[in-house]
């Protein structure tokens, strides 16, 4: 099989997983509960990829190969998935899959729960019969995982993770629903201004920001960029970048081993308190915490 056992580092890998308080909130959001995702990611050319959950997950996982080949054991049976190929695991139920070892695959995965994923589980197994399901095309599924998760990495706020699970429903609907997929259409996200003020805050995670700078940088006046940002993002600019500041505080947490300090230090923060206050109150748990959680 592999020589070398790997869950997940690989070289341009993008993952996000979504912390515990987003996702209990997620589940009672009458805009999200009946279908959320907890994780999603992209691994590529993913060598030596292997992962095995006796007791299975607890979620639903969605693994869609892009290119290469892998294997899914499950139940007894082993499932070739080959380029442009995907398979649905449920729930709690044991699994073991691998890329392939002279052709690793490159995978968009995501977990997923809610009232209504069984009924999404269930139309999967209608249309395969519990073996994978080949796709007529790609393109647009790569698009939409993509979007997806640069939704996210703008911030994990509740405005983007409503975004993202209504977006869910469309990604899972291109998957069992292809004879009446239509192409993507260009996503306005990236051209929009307030999207490349986010895009500046997040170059900018390092700096204290204000309002006037911020404003100046894009031509607009203070109050009127105010009042702008908060009626795309339902959020003051501030409070937008703590939640940037919150989220790459994440990174570093589960990551390296700088301490609270030098994390406080590195987001512009040179007060360890008053980030640490900053952090518990948008995460729910303070950074120390999170750290033991998710390390």
């Amino acid at each position: 099989m592999v020589n070398q056992k790997i869950k997940d580092g690989f070289v341009g890998q993008q993952v996000v997983v979504l912390p515990k308080k987003l996702i209990t909130a997620a589940k009672t959001n009458p805009l999200t509960q009946h279908l959320y995702l907890t994780d999603i990611g992209y691994f590529p050319l993913a060598e030596n990829h292997w992962r095995k959950r006796n007791q299975g997950c607890g979620e639903y996982v969605l693994i869609y190969c892009q290119r290469g080949r892998g294997v899914i054991k499950f139940k007894g049976e082993k499932i070739n998935l080959i380029a442009n190929s995907f398979f649905i695991l449920p729930p709690k139920v044991a699994h073991h899959y691998y890329a392939d070892q002279a052709n690793p695959w490159s995978i968009y995965w995501l977990h997923f729960a809610g009232q209504y994923a069984d009924y999404f589980y269930e139309k999967f197994m209608g249309l395969t019969g519990g073996k994978e399901l080949n796709l007529k095309f790609k393109e647009e599924l790569e698009q939409q995982f993509s979007f997806m998760i640069e939704a996210l990495q703008n911030g994990y706020v509740m405005h983007n993770i409503e975004f993202v699970n209504l977006n869910l429903w469309q990604l899972i609907s291109s998957f069992l629903y292809q004879d009446l997929t239509k192409s993507a259409t260009a996503s306005t996200f990236e051209n929009d201004s307030i999207s490349n003020v986010i895009v500046f805050m997040k170059k900018n995670i390092e700096d204290s920001l204000k309002i006037d700078k911020i404003a100046a940088e894009f031509g607009y006046s203070s109050s009127h960029f105010y009042n702008l940002f908060k009626q795309k993002t339902g959020y003051s600019p501030l409070q937008y970048f703590n939640y940037l500041k919150a989220q790459k505080a994440c990174d570093y947490l589960t990551s390296s081993k700088l301490s609270i300090k030098e994390i406080s230090f590195a987001l512009g923060l040179k007060d360890q308190l008053y980030f640490s206050r900053m952090f518990k109150k948008i995460l729910g748990i303070s950074p120390q915490q999170y750290r033991s959680l998710h390390q």
